[in-house]
C-alpha cells in the first residue's frame, strides 16, 4: 500500500516536487505485470491540495481518485491498472486539464473489477477540458473495438499526434473501423495497436497508415469449444 507515502506527502507538501510515481510495479518487474490488482495504491486525493505544482503523475495498481482530479499544472498523467472503475474515469472526465499534454489510461479486466464501457469514455473524447492534449493512450482495454468505432467522431482526435490502443482485445472489427475512417486518423504521427489480436488481413487493412503504425507482438485468441477468448495484457 502507498497509504503511508501519500500521508507523508500530504503532510510535508514538498514545494519543489514536480514528478511523482506511486506503486511503479513495472519498474520493479518489467517482464511480468501479473499481480497488478494486488497493488493497493489507495486514495490519492489528499495529494491534490498538497502538490498543486505537480507536472507529472504516474499511478499503478488499485487507485482511488476521489470525485474529481484537481491537479491543474499536470502535463503528463498515467493511470496503469487492471481495474479501471467508472468512478475513476468520471473523476478524470470531471477534471480541468489546462496544461495536460499526455494522458495514458489502462482499463483492465472485468473479472478483476474493470467496469468502463464505451459510453463512459465518450465524454472524455469530447476534449473540452483537454485543450493541450497531444498524446492519448486508451490501453489494455476489453472495449478496444468499440473505441475504434467511437474515436472517428471525437472532437479530441484531430488535436492528437499520438494514439495508443495497445495491450487490449483489438481485433478485426476494430481494424475495419480504423481502416474505414482512415482519413480521420491519418494526421497521427503514431498509432500503436501492438499486443492486440490482429491477423494478416487486419494488418493489411492498416498498412495505409504507413510508418505511423506500430503493430508489433500480435497475439492469437484462445479457442475452446467454439468459443473465442481474447484478453487484455494486464488484468490480474
Amino acid at each position: 500500500s502507498a497509504a503511508g507515502i501519500i500521508e507523508a506527502l500530504a503532510e510535508t507538501r514538498p514545494p519543489a516536487l514536480r514528478e511523482l510515481s506511486l506503486c511503479d510495479y513495472e519498474a520493479c518487474c518489467l517482464s511480468d505485470l501479473n499481480g497488478i490488482s494486488w497493488l493497493e495504491c489507495g486514495d490519492v486525493s489528499p495529494l491534490y491540495a498538497a502538490l498543486p505544482r505537480l507536472e507529472e503523475l504516474t499511478l499503478m495498481g488499485v487507485v482511488e481518485l476521489g470525485a474529481r482530479v484537481e491537479l491543474p499544472a499536470l502535463r503528463r498523467f498515467a493511470l496503469r491498472t487492471g481495474t479501471l472503475t467508472r468512478a475513476s474515469l468520471a473523476a478524470i472526465v470531471a477534471a480541468d486539464w489546462p496544461e495536460l499534454e499526455e494522458l495514458e489510461l489502462w482499463f483492465g479486466d472485468s473479472n478483476y473489477g474493470a467496469e468502463c464501457e464505451a459510453g463512459d469514455v465518450a465524454p472524455l473524447l469530447d476534449g473540452a477540458r483537454l485543450p493541450k492534449l497531444r498524446s492519448l493512450g486508451l490501453r489494455n482495454a476489453e472495449l478496444a473495438d468499440e473505441l475504434c468505432a467511437l474515436l472517428p467522431q471525437s472532437k479530441l482526435l484531430p488535436r492528437l499526434r499520438a494514439l495508443d490502443l495497445s495491450m487490449g482485445t483489438l481485433g478485426s472489427r476494430g481494424a475495419r473501423a480504423l481502416a474505414e475512417h482512415a482519413a480521420a486518423f491519418r494526421h497521427l504521427e503514431r498509432l500503436d495497436v501492438s499486443q492486440s489480436y490482429l491477423g494478416e488481413a487486419d494488418l493489411a487493412r492498416l498498412a495505409a497508415f504507413g510508418p505511423a503504425l506500430v503493430a508489433t507482438e500480435q497475439r492469437v485468441a484462445d479457442e475452446d469449444d467454439d468459443e473465442v477468448r481474447r484478453y487484455v495484457v494486464v488484468g490480474e
